[in-house]
Parts: structure tokens; sequence; C-alpha cells
């Protein structure tokens, strides 16, 4: 068996996804499986990941006053029943314990599937006047839903690690603010550590948290299968929560007693569910284009925010007292970044690791030792070498160890300074020459193994995706050089020994900057503007995303689940799209799009992958949803299906089968999230069900 067998990928990315990722993630020893489906053994290299986004988030949320807290795994079903509507989104995959040896319990308690019910009677012990506000809760710990689908490492398992905030506070301003701050840091966490560009926005109506006021959200998508992932969110839980947990506050002034539809005065209620995002009501409304850039300004314009002075924390006059019912937010990160970072950047080689979350930035192989020739003076050069690698380096004086992102948030601090792409204004690290002093080594592992070959090595470390090879034999100790290998594309660097520190550390971010660069480009490459519902399909079909203008309704979202891409006739009938022209080329094969829950530990159920590979296209469909009034066009161009729902139940475009009963396939797509980055649609319609649009939003099939 050679080398590469032994290591290698033996699935290429482009012909199976899903046993490619499978591959990647145990061969380059991320997990490992374990005897219970959906569980996973985490091994170092994923872990030291998780650490550095923890170590990351950690600083952010720590200069907000935010306060680290344990809370037990296990609750009660009266707890859980408390807010039905919520416990309504995790009920099938709940987790009971109802019995201990032989006895059965009188009360089943749950393994939490998330901790509003473990949390929130403890905030109505905890929280009786304002000054206790506001209350900021973190905890790092694992949960467990038992999925009834396939699982897939790191995307969809039964059990994983993950952060869960929990705030509250006496004003629905000081919320508002709160949520878009963390849905920044998340933003941060993908851009800053992992090179993946997200995008920010709301979740729709049906798509939301259960129980929530509103859901923000980043999304990420995966080029590689066609779908989109919800890579983090934060939640505004507005007085839906205190009211159903009885946690309220004696507030004084002015302020407002929590009572009523959610939109009075600061302090008033929310109870309503009412999605009352200022972000998306300048959408709705004033159709601006919303950048989010500033988290701090997301409720400023708010036409229902009381701009009484009264409506502060300060000691001020009192007028009244009463009680409110607090704001709460909710929001959480899991270990679904390391799939997604592995699933983006990794190739037909291996894992690709971004240098910021690499347990090994770096691996020097030595290379030309001989059995008979003296190898001292090459490890000593190597050593020389290794000693400036620890001997640190250092960003902004923060004292955090700013060479590889340390969340100190310094405007000044030069390994976090931002650059703008003219294009469309997303992130990119800039390469800035380091000035100050403080240490932060370069992580290296110096592979002096004798009893393998330095090939066996190369293969070893590629899959594992080290960001950096350096090769140092004889001719490299004769010449004062280094080779430098680059992970991500392969790209061979011979360099002199002068500086060398600071050589590789500005290596080391470009990578960052180039993986980036690379997302970015694939993930717009692959997000599609359209109009009409025909190519609104057929870019589904395709694996792509779709950015279309939208009512916004929750009951065109509902028609949207329902209605069907693709109509299937008799036997011996093929697929083809509803509304296509049966005379046009339709010999256009869609991408396979193999569903991910199919995953290494279900792979003996192969039902569970969808395989559209013999779907077919109509590439010639743009125009469709501008021509409604050609159905008497003979050669079946039913253009607008969409304007003529019932038509689609019964009728036989090909005018052959009638025989044929046909019925809707559906398309497994959801609207993703509705973007902050949007902009004004008022003067077009609804790609689904034809009313004025209100915003643009991002469609996809996803985990």
């Amino acid at each position: 068996m050679t080398n590469q067998q032994k290591f290698g990928i033996s699935i290429k990315k482009e012909e199976d996804f899903s046993e490619w990722y499978c591959q990647v993630v145990t061969k380059s020893e991320l997990i490992d499986y374990y005897t219970i489906k959906g569980c996973y053994i985490m091994r170092p290299l994923s872990l030291f990941i998780w650490t550095k986004i923890k170590d990351f988030f950690t600083k952010k949320i720590q200069k907000l006053n935010v306060q680290e807290y344990y809370f037990p795994m296990l609750v009660t079903k009266s707890a859980l029943e408390k807010e039905k509507d919520h416990i309504e989104n995790f009920a099938p995959e709940l987790a009971w314990i109802t019995s201990y040896g032989n006895v059965l319990l009188d009360n089943p308690v749950a393994i939490r599937p998330t901790s509003e019910s473990i949390m929130y009677p403890c905030f109505s012990k905890w929280l009786r006047s304002h000054r206790d506000l506001p209350l900021k809760v973190n905890q790092w710990c694992n949960i467990l839903r038992w999925e009834v689908k396939s699982t897939t490492p790191f995307i969809r398992a039964r059990e994983f690690l993950w952060q869960e905030g929990h705030t509250a506070f006496l004003t629905k301003e000081e919320s508002d603010k709160e949520v878009l701050q963390i849905l920044d840091f998340y933003s941060q966490i993908y851009q800053e550590l992992l090179a993946i560009p997200v995008i920010k926005g709301i979740k729709s109506e049906n798509e939301k948290f259960g129980g929530a006021l509103y859901t923000t959200t980043v999304e990420a998508f995966i080029p590689g299968s066609g779908r989109g992932v919800q890579a983090a969110t934060s939640h505004s839980l507005g007085t839906n929560f205190s009211r159903m947990y009885d946690i309220k506050v004696t507030s004084e002034g002015n302020i407002g007693n929590g009572i009523g539809g959610g939109e009075g005065n600061i302090g008033g209620g929310g109870g309503e569910g009412k999605n009352t995002n200022t972000k998306n009501k300048s959408k709705d409304k004033n159709k601006d284009k919303n950048k989010s850039k500033d988290s701090n300004t997301n409720t400023k314009d708010n036409p229902n925010t009381n701009n009484n002075p009264n409506n502060t924390n300060n000691n001020i006059p009192l007028k009244h007292s009463s009680d409110s019912f607090v704001h709460q937010n909710s929001w959480g990160i899991t270990t679904r970044t390391i799939g997604i970072s592995t699933m983006i950047h990794s190739d037909n080689k291996g894992l690709v690791l971004p240098p910021k979350v690499a347990m090994y930035q770096v691996v020097i192989i030595p290379c030309g030792i001989t059995v008979g020739r003296d190898s001292t003076p090459l490890f000593k050069y190597i050593q020389t070498i290794t000693k400036e690698f620890e001997g640190g380096y250092v960003g902004c004086g923060c004292g955090e160890g700013c060479g590889e992102g340390c969340g100190c948030g310094e405007d000044g601090c030069e390994d976090n300074k931002d650059i703008k792409d003219n294009k469309d204004n997303t992130y990119i690290k800039d390469i800035k020459d380091i000035k100050d002093n403080t240490p932060q080594p370069i992580r290296y592992f110096l592979d002096d193994k004798t009893n393998v070959s330095p090939g066996y090595k190369y293969n070893y470390w590629e899959i594992r995706g080290v960001p950096l090879r350096i090769e140092i034999g004889f001719k490299e100790l004769n010449n004062n050089t280094l080779t430098v290998i680059r992970r991500f594309d392969g790209k061979k660097i011979i360099l002199e020994n002068k500086n060398i520190f600071k050589k590789i550390k500005n290596e080391l971010k470009e990578i960052h900057r180039l993986m980036y660069l690379k997302a970015l480009k694939e993930r717009d490459e692959r997000i599609i503007r359209v109009e009409s519902y025909y190519r609104f399909v057929e870019e589904i079909e395709n694996g792509n995303c779709v950015l279309v203008p939208w009512c916004c309704d929750k009951e065109c979202e509902e028609e949207l689940k329902r209605r069907g891409g693709v109509e299937v006739g008799g036997e011996g009938e093929e697929r083809g799209e509803v509304g296509m022209d049966s005379n046009k080329d339709n010999s256009k094969d869609s991408k396979d799009n193999k569903d991910m829950y199919d995953s290494k530990d279900t792979r003996d159920n192969k039902d569970n992958t969808r395989d559209n590979s013999k779907d077919s296209k109509d590439n010639t469909s743009d125009n469709t949803s501008d021509n409604k009034n050609t159905s008497d066009n003979k050669n079946n161009t039913s253009d607008n299906t969409r304007d003529n729902k019932n038509t689609r139940d019964n009728k036989d475009n090909t005018g052959d089968n009638k025989n044929n009963v046909l019925t809707t396939v559906p398309l497994g797509v959801k609207c993703m999230c509705i973007p902050y980055d949007n902009e004004d649609v008022s003067d077009k319609k609804c790609f689904n069900c034809n009313k004025s649009a209100k915003s643009l939003g991002l469609f996809g099939r996803s985990y």
C-alpha cells in the first residue's frame, strides 16, 4: 500500500461530496466515529480549533460584561411545558431519562436541547429591581438533540458543543443593540479566524427561533454541496419568555409597564411576537439599503422608540414605580463552525486549515539525512530557526498576542485592521509590518523521525492541513535559506534566513487573506439574482443560492414550501420544470446535489441521498414570467404557473401523455435569510405570489 493510499483521500470532492467530507474529517484526525450514531470523538486537532474560537469570542463578550455560568443539563417536563411554542421545535429530538437501575422515575427528566427552560426560572428569582439589570449570562456546554434525520459530523450531530448566551434588559433599545453586537462577533469569528465570508441577515417568520420576536443570523454557503448552512444566530426574545416565566422587575420613572402590543414606550411589551427588528422595518417601510455595519445603530432611528430621558438606569427623579417584564436575548454558536471551515477550504488532498486556528502553523521536515552523514550541523541550523519561532512577536501592544488575531478589539491593532474591497465592502485582511513587542510564538512541529522518509511525512502533514511546510536540507544549510511550501495552493517559496520570524508571520497572514478571497469568489459565483419562479427553480436545481424580490409574507413562504419545482408524469416520462417549453432543448443535466445528511455512519441508507442528476434543465425560460398571455401556445409554453396555481395539479404540459397523472416534487428549499445588505425593490413583484416585493430574500437548499 502506498503512502497516498494509506493517508490520502480516495474520493474527489466534486464526485461524491458526502463521502469526500467523511474521509477528510476522519483521515485528518479531526474526529473518530463512536458506537452511537450521531456522536463523535473530537480529537486534538478539532478541539484546538474550538478552543481558539472559544478564546476569541470570550474576549469579545467580556468587554460587554457577560459572565460565565454553568447550569445543570437536566430539565423537568413541567419546565419544558412552560413554553409550548418554543419547545415544539425540539420535542421530536428530546432525550428522556425515565429510570435509574430498575426503578422508574415518577417524574422523568430530559437532557437539555437548549437552556431557556433551565435558566429562566432562576432569572425570575434573581431579578427583582431594575437595578439588577442588565443580567448577562453565558455558558459553554454540550447539547443533546436526538436527530431523526441522518447525521453529519459537526454539521448535524446528536451531541455537540456550543456556546449559549442569555441576557435580560430593562428596555427593548438595549436588547436590540446587543442582538447586532453579538451578530457582528459571530461574523468576525468566521472572517477573522476561519477565513469564511458570511451573510448577515434576519430570519423569516417561518424560520425564526421558536418563541423569538425576531432572529438574526449569519449564513454560509457550501459550494461543493450546493447548500447553505446556518452558521450562528442571535435572537431577540422580546418579553415572550419573561411573561411565561414571570421575569419582571420594579422599574422607576416613566419607563413603561411591559403591557400591550410591544411597540410603545421603552420597556413596553413585545409579547405579540411581531417582528420589530428596526433593520427589517427599514426595508419594509423605507426600503433603505441595510448595511448593518455598526451594530450600535440598529435602533437609533426606530420611530417606536420613546426618547424619554428617564429611559436609563441612572439615578433620576422618580415619578412612579411599576413592574416591567424584562426584554431578553439569546445567542449561540456551535462546533458546526469546524464543519463549515472543513467543507469550504479543504480539497482532494485532505484538510486545509486557516492559519489562526491550526494547532501547528508550520511543520519543519529535515531532508537529505543519510546513513554515515553527520546531521549535527543541519539540526543546529534548524535550532536557530525554531528559537526564533519561539522568541515571539508583537501586534498592537495590548498584551494579548495579536499575531494571530487576539480579539482585543483595539482600533490600532495592526493584526486586526480591516480594509474594504471597493467592489463589495467585504472584509479583507491587510498585511502590515510588525511594530510592537508583545510575544506571540509561531506554533510549529519539528518532525525529526528517522524511521520514515520525507515523502511519507509530506503526505502525513498534507492531509492534516498544516498551513506551511518548511523543508530544510544541506542545500538550505549551505545557502542559508528555507524552502517553504504553502498547503493552501501548493506554492513553493525560497526564503533567506534573515528576519525569518517576520517573513513566516506575513506568509501566514497572506494565506488567510487568499483563503478568504477564494471562498468569497466561489460563494458569490453561486448566488444568482433572478426575478421569476422558473429561473428560481432552475438555479436551485443547479445547486445555487438564489436572491429574489420577495413579499416576505408568511403565507407565501408556506405556499412556496408546498409548491414543487418539477412535475413527474407516468411511466417513462422525463422529469421537467413547470412551465417549460417541450420543444426547447431540455437535455442539460442538473448538478448532482447529494444530501449531506448521508454521512459515513449512515451510508447503508443511501435512500436518504437526494440525487438530482437526472433532472432536465431549460436554459431558455428566463423571460417566461413576463409573458402572462401566451397560454394559447400549442407547444405548451405555460409561462406563469405561479399565477395559475390550480393548473399545477392535473396539467399535462406535454400534450402527448394525457393519461399520465402528474405529481409535484418538492424543491426542498427554504428562505435562508433576508440579508441586511439589501436594496429598494418597491417597483418589483414577488417572484412567487406576484404581490408587491418588500425586500430581497436569499433562498436555497440548506443543512
